[in-house]
């Protein structure tokens, strides 16, 4: 049977690691990757194979992977040091219909980070991204975003609805951080361009400027450069 016919019936093909590439679209965090090669390098074998379809990209590549990263990680990180053939077992896949759908298969390949915070609100955030995808399709899930959410992900409403909560807070929180970063550099420039007219210590905040001077002649030179010595003497 050709390469081409088992792929189709979805056989488990091996394949050298350079045949492979790594799905850009994969945002789970890909640690442990050493660990994993020492349990490849004892264990000799492969045990669970990785899920990849057939696309042509010109890069001298065959398949591009939904499930598996780690492990293709591993076993090139082995190949590199000599310890390994770069031969990796792969599950052939149809290739997905769109993008949402490729989302959808990496989801289920990493189900098992389910309860990482963190993976989770970067699931959350994919999935309102298709959410809107949906809505400016005409094709608007019914019942509550956060129910659908919820559905996609296994888990309940509540946990979506505290999940959304918080992430509006954080962003919030970051954009008041953003601004307040925006006016401290602001008022740090301000604080500069006054000091070098003045040649003393000047202190700018949010509502007041503070200047130092060191004695009457100093405060005196200071108000010269602000053309206001006379004014001054005048009073």
């Amino acid at each position: 049977m050709s390469l081409r016919d088992r792929l189709q019936d979805k056989k488990k093909v091996t394949v050298h690691i350079d045949e492979i590439r790594a799905n850009p679209n994969n945002i789970y965090p890909m640690c442990d990757v050493e660990e994993l090669a020492n349990q490849l390098l004892q264990m000799g074998e492969q045990i669970t194979p990785g899920e990849a379809y057939l696309e042509d990209q010109n890069d001298d590549k065959r398949f591009t992977l939904t499930s598996g990263e780690r492990r293709y990680r591993a076993i090139s990180l082995l190949y590199k040091q000599k310890l390994h053939d770069g031969m990796m077992d792969l599950i052939i896949i149809d290739k997905p219909k769109d993008i949402w759908d490729e989302y959808r298969r990496i989801r289920t390949a990493n189900i098992h980070r389910a309860d990482n915070p963190d993976v989770q609100e970067m699931e959350i955030k994919q999935l309102l991204n298709e959410y809107d995808y949906l809505i400016s399709m005409d094709k608007k899930p019914k019942g509550l975003k956060r129910d659908w959410i919820a559905e996609q992900l296994g888990v309940s409403g509540r946990t979506i609805d505290r999940r959304l909560k918080r992430m509006k807070a954080d962003t919030q929180e970051e954009s008041k951080k953003e601004k307040t970063k925006e006016s401290d550099i602001f008022l740090k420039s301000v604080e500069n361009q006054i000091q070098e007219h003045l040649q003393t210590k000047i202190k700018v905040t949010g509502n007041e400027i503070k200047i130092k001077y060191r004695n009457t002649e100093d405060l005196n030179r200071i108000l010269e450069r602000l053309n206001l010595l006379q004014e001054s003497l005048d009073i």
